[in-house]
C-alpha cells in the first residue's frame, strides 16, 4: 500500500500524518547547504521522511495546551498554547496570549522537514 501524505492544515484533520508537505521540505532545503540527501530523494521518500518526522515529534514533546479537536490525529493545532513571542498579561492563558487555534507553527513545520 502506497504513503499517502496528509498534511495537517490547521482544521485539526482525523487523518493527517504529517505537519508539512513535500513542497514545505522543498522550500525549507533550499537555503541549506547540504541538502543533497533531501533533492537527491524521490518524492515517495521525501512524504516516507516528512511523516517519520511527525511521529517522533508528537511522541517526544509534550506541548502545552489541549488538542483543538478532539478526532484530530496529531498534536497540533492546540487551544490555549500561550505563544512564547506574545507579551503576557498576568495570570491565566488568555486568547490573545495564545496561538490561534486553527495554525500549525511554523517552527513545527520547520522541525519536520
Amino acid at each position: 500500500m502506497a504513503l499517502t501524505l496528509v498534511k495537517e492544515d490547521g482544521t485539526g484533520k482525523s487523518d493527517a500524518n504529517s505537519y508539512a508537505s513535500v513542497a514545505d521540505g522543498d522550500s525549507y532545503f533550499e537555503g541549506h547547504l547540504y541538502a543533497s540527501a533531501w533533492t537527491g530523494a524521490s518524492g515517495t521518500s521525501k512524504a516516507a521522511a516528512l511523516v517519520m518526522a511527525t511521529r517522533v515529534i508528537d511522541a517526544e514533546f509534550q506541548f502545552n495546551g489541549v488538542r483543538a479537536n478532539e478526532s484530530q490525529a496529531l498534536q497540533w493545532p492546540r487551544a490555549e498554547c500561550r505563544d512564547p513571542d506574545r507579551a503576557s498579561t498576568g495570570w491565566g492563558v488568555r486568547s490573545a496570549e495564545c496561538v490561534p487555534v486553527d495554525v500549525v507553527p511554523a517552527a513545527v513545520v520547520q522541525a519536520t522537514c
